[in-house]
């Protein structure tokens, strides 16, 4: 039920029933959508607590408010509306795959200086629903929320910059993974491959 998928997506127990009749007419009741309209009003700042419960901001005319159709169009929205780093980050983390590790994307992240700041961005990614951790014993280690947002992020990434990224990927298992070398064959392959170096990648196969 949409009503109830708003209430978890924005922790909020009580909900405006315009505001359930807004979401289930922009998204057909499809869930998957819901949720991506719900995000969209979120972080345009559309929503707020009237009379104790959540609604659209005053001023805001729903009938106004247009939505991309596809989960595809919402999420490369999303992206769009990141600020610079952040998508840069995310676009990264695509080439990685649907888990990584910090430390990887800290020495493939091509800013040099802006590494340090990575942790953090990808807390903040975490945060937005784009990513989530491991787990609070092991936060080291992401995945990526929905498949699909990894897909739009790929897609969307310049393509020299995502060969860059496929080679900075394949020399880091190079030079951190030697001791597991078999395990990761076929990624270092793979990597070598989307760089490019086809040469390279026959090494590993």
């Amino acid at each position: 039920e949409i009503t109830e998928l708003i209430k978890s997506e924005t922790t909020h127990e009580s909900i405006a029933g315009k505001l359930t009749d807004l979401i289930t007419q922009k998204s057909g009741g499809n869930p998957y959508l819901a949720k991506e309209i719900i995000h969209s009003l979120q972080e345009d700042s559309f929503l707020e607590e009237l009379a104790g419960a959540l609604d659209i901001k005053p001023g805001i005319e729903s009938n106004e408010l247009s939505f991309p159709t596809t989960i595809e169009g919402f999420l490369t929205s999303r992206i769009d509306k990141l600020p610079p780093r952040e998508q840069l980050v995310l676009k990264v983390a695509s080439v990685l795959g649907q888990s990584f590790h910090q430390d990887i994307i800290k020495e493939t992240y091509p800013v040099a200086k802006e590494r340090p700041q990575v942790r953090f961005i990808l807390d903040k990614l975490v945060k937005k629903g784009f990513l989530r951790s491991h787990s609070e014993r092991v936060r080291e280690l992401f995945h990526f929320e929905q498949s699909s947002i990894l897909e739009v992020a790929y897609e969307n990434m310049l393509f020299e910059r995502r060969r860059q990224i496929h080679k900075a990927s394949a020399i880091w298992y190079e030079n951190h993974k030697s001791n597991q070398f078999q395990n990761y064959l076929p990624l270092i392959a793979h990597h070598w491959e989307s760089a490019g170096n086809t040469s390279k990648a026959l090494k590993y196969l």
